[in-house]
This record gives C-alpha cells, structure tokens and sequence, in this order.
C-alpha cells in the first residue's frame, strides 16, 4: 500500500446506463485508475409517481479519485463527458480527502500466487 497525500473525491450521480462506458475513458483520456461505479435508487423533486407521490428512479454513483492539483480539470471534464451540463444530465461534488491509499494489482495474478 501507498499513502497519497492531498487527493480529492469526486462524486457523480447520474441516469441509470450512463456511467459503464466513461470508465474506460477516465483511465485513457486521464491516467485515472481510482474510479468506483455503483448503483442506487432513492426519490427526485421531479419524478412523480402515478399517485402524485415521488417516483423512485435509479442512478448511478461514480467516484473517482485524482491529487488535488487535477481536480479542477477533473471535475470540468466529467461535468462535460458524463453530460451532467445537460437538463436531467445529474450532479456532481467534490470533497477534499486528507489522503488515499493506493492500491495495485499485478500485471499477472498467476506469477504473484506461485
């Protein structure tokens, strides 16, 4: 393990289906290894069930992890790639984190295990 000073969390929540393929972009477009994607529902303001009661809809939740001096550039880039800049797109935060822990995994498991 590697401790990582200064980093910062982004955090972004967005339409169901719309987070799988910024992975892949994320660590070519951006070196950044530290993403997490996952699933949620919970109720919006705006989403009306069929008794004028909230509606339940399901999101996703992608968290990346980048230094401090990157989160800037970060954040702009996944505000406009992830479509959050658009009607409905999602939101996006970041939190500042005091330090990270950087995790790898060997290039080939099977050598590592013998």
């Amino acid at each position: 393990m590697h401790y990582l000073p200064e980093q910062t969390l982004i955090t972004c929540i967005l339409p169901k289906g719309t987070s799988l393929p910024l992975l892949p972009r994320i660590k070519h477009e951006l070196g950044i290894l530290t993403a997490h994607l996952n699933s949620a529902r919970g109720f919006g303001r705006s989403a009306q069930g069929n008794d004028s009661s909230p509606a339940q809809s399901e999101k996703e939740l992608l968290t990346v992890i980048t230094p401090g001096a990157r989160a800037d550039e970060v954040f702009n880039w996944l505000f406009e790639v992830a479509g959050i800049n658009q009607p409905g797109g999602g939101l996006i935060y970041m939190t500042t984190l005091k330090g990270a822990t950087a995790f790898s995994v060997p290039d080939n498991l099977q050598e590592e295990s013998e």
